[in-house]
């Protein structure tokens, strides 16, 4: 458990036995106040994933939606974490390019094949 949190709940329940005031503001209001102006905070940062995480969620549900259970599992998670990302725009591009200059390739042949490649 979260060490804030746990502070939280030791505060109130503390403050719920009647034991703790603060500067004449109930202890239960002090820590109220607190836990609603941190939760935004602890929201917005648990909705930045990173990219492997995300791909740790996707290839963690696809394992169990194929049921997969120990060995087969570890092999599945393995080769769809190290999957290579789909390539950009950019990157096709380049690719593209550079098979079309080794095949030496220009005008009318040149585009249906950039345009062939870029599409698949």
């Amino acid at each position: 458990m979260k060490f804030w949190l746990r502070a939280v709940i030791n505060q109130l329940t503390r403050v719920l036995k009647g034991r703790v005031h603060l500067m004449g503001v109930s202890m239960l209001k002090y820590v109220l106040i607190v836990a609603w102006l941190a939760l935004p905070a602890a929201a917005v940062a648990q909705e930045k994933m990173t990219d492997q995480q995300s791909k740790m969620g996707t290839c963690n549900k696809e394992a169990g939606d194929k049921k997969l259970e120990g060995d087969a599992r570890k092999k599945f998670m393995s080769e769809c974490l190290s999957a290579s990302k789909k390539p950009t725009q950019q990157e096709k591009m380049t690719a593209c390019n550079k098979q079309a200059a080794e095949k030496k390739l220009a005008g009318d042949d040149r585009k249906k094949f950039m345009s062939s490649c870029l599409s698949g």
